[in-house]
């Protein structure tokens, strides 16, 4: 079982962020502006966003099978391939899958549907895995100390 997230995210200078959500008839889960203010959950310092960012974000429950759930939000997508092939052009593209496994070890398998799912909206895909539990449960100990 994993947790995790999937996003559609657009980044560069200039987005047009209501042309954006109109076309792809979905409200992003976030947005940024070049210049807006980061605040890190981990760090103190703040940093400055550089680019302009539109992102819609669903969470993947753990119960789901997480291939048919990203095959079934790339088809969220895929209607507006023209559209976005046109975005692609001048901004960055990129699905972005973050996974917080239960387990150490872990597997993602890409079906060559969502392959070509990810072709179609000429688009790069971002996986980041991190085994989080057992770090913050604390069992990553040495004989001495945690890790």
């Amino acid at each position: 079982m994993i947790n995790a997230f999937i996003n559609f995210r657009i980044i560069g200078d200039g987005l047009d962020i209501p042309d954006i959500t109109a076309h792809l008839q979905k409200k992003p889960t976030t947005v940024y502006k070049k210049g807006d203010i980061i605040t890190s959950r981990f760090k103190s310092e703040k940093t400055v966003h550089t680019e302009d960012c539109w992102i819609y974000h669903e969470e993947i429950a753990k119960s789901d099978n997480l291939q048919q759930r990203t095959s079934e939000f790339l088809d969220e997508f895929v209607g507006y391939s023209d559209y976005i092939n046109e975005l692609s052009k001048k901004f960055s593209i990129t699905i972005w899958i973050a996974l917080y496994p239960e387990i150490e070890q872990f597997n993602i398998h890409l079906s060559q549907e969502i392959i070509e799912k990810l072709s179609k909206l000429k688009s790069t895909m971002d996986v980041e895995v991190a085994c989080l539990q057992s770090f913050y449960d604390g069992s990553y100990l040495t004989k001495d100390k945690k890790v």
